[in-house]
This record gives C-alpha cells, sequence and structure tokens, in this order.
C-alpha cells in the first residue's frame, strides 16, 4: 500500500461531491432505526476507514457533513461525533504502520481514528499461517466484521458507514452475471443491511433493545413527551364534555369487550403465562456512495488537496475475481449489454422487481391475518393460509382455466416469499431457505397450486423444513398449521450455553454433602454478579444468568430424564401449575425444545466439552424455578428479533393445544 500524491490540477470534469448531496444519499438510504420513537440519544457516527480513495471520500464527507448540518441525523440518532474504525489484518509485514498512517490522514480531516488488530492466535498456535490459508480473504472478512461490531457496541454507534460506490456495484453485479445468478442476485449491495458475519453477537445482530431499555441510560425512548400527553389530556377532556354520561343506567364493562383485545384471564381453560420479550435493535451497516462514480469520488478529494492510499494488490488481476473484472472493465471494450449504464440499470429494474414480491407477500400475510398465534416463550406459531384459488367472475368464461395455470407461478412465488416470512419466526438457522428451494413445501400447504394435471393431494401430514416443524391442524371447513421447533435428532448435537463461575482449585464438595442436600448452592453467597452479554441459545433465546454462587450453569434441552427429580421437588401448585403450562403452550415434542437452566456438579471438569451430572432447576421461559434457588441464580431470557407486524392476532390458546397427543406430566 502507498500514497497517493494529490494530482496537480483539479478534476474540471467530473463535479465533486457536495455535503448537502452526501446528506441526501445517506437520508435516502438510512431510515431511522425506530420510527415510534420520541426521543434519541445523541451517538456518533462510525465509518470503516481503509486508506483507499472511497472511504478517505467518504471521512471527508462525513466530517463536512458534519460541520455543515451540525447534530444531523442519522437513522433518528443525532450525530456528535465522527469515528474513524482501522481494521489492521496482521497478515503482512509493515501492516501495523500503515493503520498509523491512515490514522493520521483521518485525524488530519478531523475524524477520530480508532485502530483494532485481528488476532490470529488460534491458528498460530497450531503452526498454521493465516496468510497461507486458501480461504484467508473471507476468514479475515469474518473477524474483521465481528471485531468491527464489537467496536460499534462499545461506542454506542447504531450503524457502520462503508464506501461502497457506484463502480463496485458495477463490478458486483457484473460479477454475479458472470456466476449464473438469477434476478435477486443481480440487486448487487443493498444501501442498508444488518451487520453481516456477527451472528450471535448481543447488541450487533439483531438485538440489543430490551437491554437498552432496561438500562439507566437508554439511547431511545418511546414514551409520548409532555407536550404531547398535555395535548392528548385536553383532546380526552373536551371529548367527555361533549359526551353527557348518565351514570344511573351506566353498567361496568369489562377490558374483555374491547375490540382487539384478549384477556386471557376471561378463560380459567387458559392459564396466563407472561410473554418473553422479543428483541430489536443491532447495527446495521450503510452504504451512502453507491450513487457516486469513483471519478466524482477522486475529484471531491483532489479539490480539497487529500490523499489517499493505494493497494497495489488491488491491481493484480490473478488474485481475486473481483480484481479480473476490474481489469477486464478498465481495459477493454465490452458489449454495450455489459457497459456500467446497462448493469447498472438492470440491477435497478431487479431491486423494483424484489421489492414488489416482497410487498405483494407481505400483503398476503396482513390482509388475510395468517399469523393466527405467536408464542415467544415455546417458540411456537400458528398460522391459518387462505386459499390463492382464482374466482370465476364469469359463468361461461372458456380462458378462465388457461388464465389461471397461468397465474400459478406467480402465485407460488409468492406463496414461498410468504411462508420464507412465517419460517422466520421458529427456525433456529441463520438463513432462510430461497423460494426457489421451497416448492415442495408451497405444493404441501397450497395444494390448489399443484398442476390441474396432476391427482387430488394427499391428506395434510406433519413435515420440516429449515429446523421448523409444521404440523397440520384439521377443522371442519380448513385446515391450520402449528408451527414448531423441529426435534432435535440422536445424531444432533444439543444446543448448549454454559456460564462457569467457579474458582480454579477450589476443593469440590463430598458425595455425602451433595446428597444431603440437593441442588443447594455448596459455595457460601458472594453479591449477584452477572454476565456482560447475553448469549444466544440455539438460534431463537437471548440468555444472560445471575447468580451469587460459583457454580457452573447450562442451559440445555428439556429433558424428560432430568424432569421427574425436578417435579418431586416442586411444590404441588407449582406441579400443578407446570402441568397446565406445558399442555397448553408445549403440547407433544414442543417440550423438549423448550430451554431449562440446569446445575452441574461442582466437580465437573473445567473444559467446554464435558457436561458432567447435571440438576435441573428451572424453565425461563415457562417462570418455573425450583423453589429456594431464586435466591441464589436468575435467568433472564429474551426471544429472538421477529416482525410481529406481519398480520399477528392473539386467539384463545386451545386452538392449538392437541390434548390426544399431549403427553401427561408424569409422561413429560
Amino acid at each position: 500500500m502507498g500514497s497517493r500524491s494529490i494530482s496537480s490540477f483539479v478534476n474540471g470534469v467530473t463535479k465533486p461531491v457536495s455535503a448537502l448531496e452526501f446528506k441526501d444519499a445517506l437520508d435516502a438510504a438510512c431510515r431511522p432505526q425506530f420510527p415510534t420513537a420520541t426521543w434519541y440519544r445523541d451517538r456518533p457516527l462510525a465509518l470503516a476507514v481503509s486508506g483507499g480513495l472511497d472511504s478517505m471520500a467518504l471521512t471527508h464527507l462525513a466530517v463536512e457533513l458534519s460541520r455543515t448540518v451540525p447534530q444531523f441525523r442519522v437513522a433518528g440518532y443525532p450525530v456528535t461525533s465522527v469515528v474513524g474504525l482501522i481494521v489492521d489484518h496482521g497478515l503482512r509485514e509493515g501492516s501495523a504502520e500503515e493503520a498509523m498512517k491512515v490514522a493520521a490522514a483521518i485525524r488530519d480531516i478531523g475524524a477520530a481514528p480508532t485502530i483494532r488488530t485481528l488476532k490470529w492466535g488460534q491458528l498460530v498456535r497450531h503452526g498454521i499461517v493465516p496468510a497461507d490459508l486458501s480461504n484467508v480473504e473471507s476468514m479475515a472478512r469474518k473477524l474483521r466484521y465481528w471485531y468491527l461490531g464489537k467496536i460499534l457496541r462499545n461506542l454506542g454507534a447504531p450503524v457502520l458507514l462503508l464506501g461502497h460506490h457506484e463502480d463496485d456495484q458495477y463490478e458486483t453485479v457484473l460479477m454475479r452475471l458472470l456466476g449464473g445468478h438469477s434476478y435477486r442476485g443481480l440487486r448487487g449491495m443493498q444501501p442498508m443491511n444488518d451487520m453481516p458475519e456477527t451472528h450471535g453477537l448481543y447488541g450487533v445482530h439483531k438485538s440489543g433493545l430490551i437491554a437498552d431499555q432496561q438500562s439507566t441510560r437508554p439511547s431511545v425512548r418511546f414514551r409520548p413527551t409532555q407536550r404531547e400527553q398535555k395535548r392528548l389530556r385536553n383532546i380526552f377532556r373536551e371529548e367527555h364534555r361533549k359526551v353527557p354520561v348518565d351514570t344511573s343506567t351506566r353498567q361496568p364493562v369489562g377490558i374483555s369487550a374491547f375490540h382487539d383485545n384478549v384477556y386471557l384471564g376471561d378463560d380459567p381453560r387458559v392459564p396466563y403465562l407472561t410473554p418473553v420479550h422479543t428483541e430489536g435493535g443491532g447495527k446495521c451497516v450503510i452504504r451512502p456512495l453507491l450513487g457516486f462514480s469513483k471519478d466524482r469520488l477522486r475529484a471531491t478529494l483532489e479539490a480539497r488537496g487529500i490523499s489517499w492510499f493505494e493497494d497495489h494488490t488491488n491491481a493484480d488481476q490473478t488474485l481475486t475475481m473481483r480484481n479480473a473484472v476490474r481489469h477486464i472493465v478498465r481495459n477493454h471494450t465490452l458489449p454495450r449489454a455489459l457497459q456500467k449504464e446497462s448493469i447498472l440499470a438492470l440491477s435497478q429494474k431487479a431491486r423494483r422487481r424484489v421489492e414488489h414480491e416482497e410487498a405483494e407477500a407481505r400483503r398476503l400475510l396482513t390482509r388475510h391475518g395468517v399469523a393466527k398465534n405467536f408464542d415467544p416463550c415455546a417458540g411456537t406459531l400458528i398460522i391459518d393460509l387462505p386459499s390463492m384459488r382464482p374466482k370465476r367472475r364469469k359463468k361461461h368464461d372458456r380462458l378462465f382455466g388457461a388464465r389461471a395455470e397461468a397465474r400459478k407461478p406467480r402465485q407460488k412465488l409468492i406463496a414461498a416469499l410468504a411462508l420464507r416470512q412465517l419460517i422466520d419466526f421458529v427456525t433456529p438457522e441463520t438463513n432462510l431457505p430461497p423460494p426457489s428451494a421451497m416448492g415442495n413445501v408451497v405444493m404441501r400447504l397450497f395444494p390448489e397450486l399443484r398442476p390441474s394435471s396432476d391427482p387430488a393431494p394427499p391428506r395434510p401430514t406433519a413435515f420440516g423444513i429449515a429446523g421448523v416443524l409444521f404440523e397440520p391442524i384439521v377443522r371442519p371447513d380448513s385446515v391450520r398449521w402449528f408451527l414448531s421447533r423441529a426435534p432435535y435428532t440422536s445424531k444432533q448435537n444439543l444446543p448448549n450455553f454454559l456460564y462457569d463461575w467457579r474458582i480454579a482449585g477450589e476443593a469440590p464438595p463430598t458425595p455425602e454433602q451433595k446428597a444431603a442436600c440437593p441442588p443447594a448452592p455448596p459455595s457460601p453467597p458472594r453479591g449477584w454478579h452477572s454476565m456482560k452479554m447475553r448469549r444466544l441459545w440455539d438460534g431463537r433465546f437471548w440468555f444472560s444468568i445471575d447468580s451469587t454462587v460459583k457454580e457452573r450453569f447450562h442451559v440445555r434441552p428439556y429433558d424428560t430424564t432430568h424432569a421427574r427429580a425436578f417435579k418431586r421437588r416442586l411444590l404441588p401448585h407449582q406441579l400443578a401449575r407446570m402441568e397446565e403450562l406445558l399442555k397448553h403452550y408445549a403440547p407433544g415434542k414442543v417440550r423438549t425444545t423448550l430451554p431449562a437452566l440446569y446445575l452441574a456438579d461442582h466437580d465437573a471438569p473445567m473444559t467446554r466439552e464435558s457436561v458432567g451430572n447435571l440438576t435441573l432447576i428451572g424453565l425461563p421461559t415457562m417462570r418455573i424455578q425450583l423453589p429456594g434457588t431464586e435466591e441464589w441464580v436468575r435467568c433472564h431470557c429474551t426471544y429472538k428479533k421477529v416482525d410481529t407486524t406481519r398480520g399477528c392476532m392473539e386467539l384463545p390458546y386451545d386452538e392449538h393445544v392437541k390434548t390426544d397427543q399431549s403427553p401427561t406430566a408424569e409422561q413429560a
């Protein structure tokens, strides 16, 4: 990497990018993170800086905007400062010195630099040289985003700005076109995305809102302002004066009388269970320069006399696919269909097409209220799918059948997109199945979309996809589907979240001591110690544990072998409530996917792989815990981030209770 000297002349043809142009592009790419919020705390604006032309132009424009428009907002947050994040990959000699030079350059521009060096110690300890690996580029990308996510969390920055520009977009779409991608892949890079490569990092990957709202200094508030509260009080007062109330004939109205309100306490068959909070928030990456060419960014830096650094590896056309494509574009005249304007127009067309399809799938879910009941305590969902059979408008329409057959491919695609959104509620997997892989699922759930030449559809049966089990609930007039986490197989590693507060060298208790009072804490109480950050369990629940004892705790699936001893230690009313909750909220094998809190033997090995003897002490999502254990251990959990605005409605829970398939308390 070498320094690029400033041109002796200012580009007089290409117009530099102004701060206000950059602000318009930033506002268009980054919408408010919480549209219903009434107040945002000031936050720094973080930029990913490599020292190249694009990142240096991004730094200059962000600093210039902060000076031109003080307290401008990004994702709704007022910006107080600009921070440049520099990641030293440490893969070649001199990278540390280069990072220091980049830090000095952006400091001169007006941004505060922060340098982090990637740690490759685990590979080095095994005698592996990271630079010699064939997949070192992908590994470096994962580590880089993981480090950047941690820095964002520590800084409190809500977004990370990246310097990808119009020419990068052109190269990306061209590579995907050469790779045979469908139109969904030809959209290219999106202006706004969730932070990639950070799955399981709390506060970064689609999470953090619950902890933020529980803190003493939340970054966002949702309660109405005092002015709005005063205005609402005046409106209610005026309405009360206009409508006379006859107190002699007024009857008490229960809460269940109001529209769209379900008061579960009115139904004695349904035990009330406080729902687990669903997460929100998370960090995003923003690409505000996708609408600006590299020439305009170069002209911007030249006009301000700002130098940048050139990475000489980008000129090696044999190093990466992108370098090869860049060499072809610069040194050869491509057909008009493969030139920049045509490829970018193709990308815009593909993006609009995908947006229209996703919007149509969302309308299908919302208009018909498909998601009938979502329970975050057990991670289950009930759906009532509408019929996609077209209605005949004319009695004698000879082309009706042909038109219906012609619409089926489009209807299958919309159905697949809608099902992906529903699967996202329950699945433990990171990536959803592509629409092209959901043909069989669509045929099972929408038999009317099968070809007319096919035989009659079979009777609905249970099936699984993406870690989600679909079970039919056959009704006289329709079929509903009960979605739950698929049971764990014998060959599958069970999800295991552990936290060990023991001190090495402490003598373990004797067998007589353990048999005397299990599961009482064998170590003396101390002050409450809490985990710094929650951790993801089974891709669905975020957990944290507070404890006053030096013990090892596990969060593992509910196991019937440990449940017998657990039930014997429960009080009678606790046991009765547990049986009732499991019957209504976790019927059948759903309970085997519930997270349970276990206490390991004090003499269990210190290794992460070893589990040792476990004692079940609680079901956190069911709010059940052994009497007395809450004095020395507490478990906090939230459900993963899901979009609950997709037509979800609360219905009585007995809709999905299959009593004949639900095991009794003794079988649980």
